[in-house]
């Protein structure tokens, strides 16, 4: 592989960057509000819908609604942005959804004919909204997930970097989640993408540290001594929260096991997982690991539009694996299935050094310095023009504030960084 990685590579790529930008939903999260919800028209209290693993256009909530009164979908935690409205002027018919920006559309609003708990489904997509009352009818459901934020967890006291944890399948008040956890306090929010004014906080109970309570009087939290990952389960029914360390869970891949072929791709086969090799052409590889146990779907990348072309070979000793191109060699360490880059020359490119860290969250990637002097990129999160010796922390939501003393991680980043030995990932 050439050590020089030219500008004309580079604004391509670019380009391709931003006309998949072009191609993104409307929203990257939406919010449920109205007198017929819990929080009634508080921003603070509006209910999060969650975003289908498979279909990034779907949202659903679960939840109470108050028959008569109405309610509507906000894409952010703020008036006059972007909103889905009811497209009809009849609040009952519950079908299409009309989307305004800054009150570009009639406001009109939904309402259901009867109280009880509705399974919310928006598809901003199709542009379609269902409304059908969900099984579980006992007692009214408020909430379908909860996020743990304080000087303990690694956001600390930035809503949009609390840690969430699930709704389960089976008991709409039972919520449980691995997560990392330093020493510190945390308590636990309703909703990531508001602000602290009117949120709704559970706390600890002053009396008992394994149960909550909605009385903030003296902000009472739970207090951890000892950094590790923690199982946390919540039971809002019973009022009850358990927070048990976790067992040491292997990080990493962890030795090689074998290999196969998948299209274009080589599948390697780790004791902890599985890593997919896929060559794009002679100089772009996408690498994609997997930890055991692990079945979210893999989602299309909104900017590739490429299609993986190109021949490769792959051959191995009793140390490595390594897939050639006519330019580049990706290899594999059957010790640890640590990969490495390097040119048909020899000399090496890109080195993971401790690889993909999947026993906590957030998960890291770490690689090696390769006498680099300095590394540039990494869109809004960049911050600064050389990153040598920083890290990029990447949250996947979007959060505003695009100065550079903001220290929210993006979504609205590019993970793309060059640095000055010609690499780039």
């Amino acid at each position: 592989m050439k050590k020089s990685f030219t500008f004309d590579r580079i604004y391509a790529l670019i380009a391709l960057v931003l006309i998949g930008a072009m191609h993104l939903s409307a929203a990257d999260r939406l919010l449920v509000i109205g007198d017929a919800t819990w929080g009634k028209w508080s921003l603070d209290r509006t209910s999060v819908m969650l975003r289908d693993n498979g279909n990034e256009n779907i949202f659903r909530y679960t939840g109470w609604l108050e028959a008569d009164k109405e309610f509507k979908f906000l894409a952010q935690a703020q008036w006059d942005g972007i909103e889905y409205r009811n497209a009809s002027d009849n609040p009952y018919d519950i079908s299409r959804l009309a989307y305004s920006d800054k009150g570009s559309a009639p406001d009109y609003k939904f309402k259901v004919g009867e109280s009880a708990n509705y399974t919310i489904t928006c598809d901003l997509g199709a542009m379609t909204v269902s409304v059908v009352k969900a099984d579980y009818q006992q007692a009214p459901i408020l909430h379908d997930v909860l996020y743990l934020v304080g000087s303990a967890t690694p956001g600390e006291w930035a809503l949009w970097q609390s840690l969430p944890i699930e709704q389960d399948a089976s008991n709409p008040f039972r919520f449980s989640g691995t997560v990392s956890l330093k020493p510190g306090t945390f308590k636990i929010a309703t909703n990531c993408y508001a602000d602290y004014n009117e949120q709704k906080f559970f706390f600890r109970d002053p009396s008992d540290n394994g149960r909550i309570s909605e009385d903030g009087t003296d902000d009472c939290q739970w207090t951890i001594d000892t950094a590790s990952d923690y199982n946390v389960t919540v039971d809002l029914s019973a009022s009850t929260i358990s927070i048990e360390p976790v067992s040491e869970q292997p990080g990493t891949l962890g030795a090689y096991r074998s290999r196969s072929y998948d299209g274009n791709s080589v599948v390697i086969t780790a004791e902890n997982g599985t890593l997919t090799i896929t060559p794009y052409n002679d100089y772009v590889v996408k690498v994609f690991p997997r930890a055991n146990g692990d079945n979210t779907p893999e989602r299309r990348s909104i900017s590739v539009y490429a299609a993986p072309e190109g021949s490769f070979s792959v051959s191995e000793d009793d140390d490595n694996i390594v897939l050639r191109t006519s330019a580049t060699a990706v290899t594999v360490s059957k010790a640890d299935c640590r990969v490495s880059f390097s040119d048909m020359a020899g000399h090496t490119v890109l080195r993971e050094k401790n690889g993909l860290d999947n026993s906590r969250s957030p998960r890291t990637a770490s690689f090696e310095g390769m006498n680099d002097e300095a590394f540039y990129g990494g869109g809004y999160n960049g911050k600064r023009i050389n990153h040598n010796g920083t890290s990029l922390v990447m949250n996947n939501r979007q959060t505003g504030g695009w100065d550079c003393d903001w220290d929210a991680p993006h979504n609205i980043c590019i993970p793309f960084v060059v640095s000055t030995h010609g690499s780039f990932i």
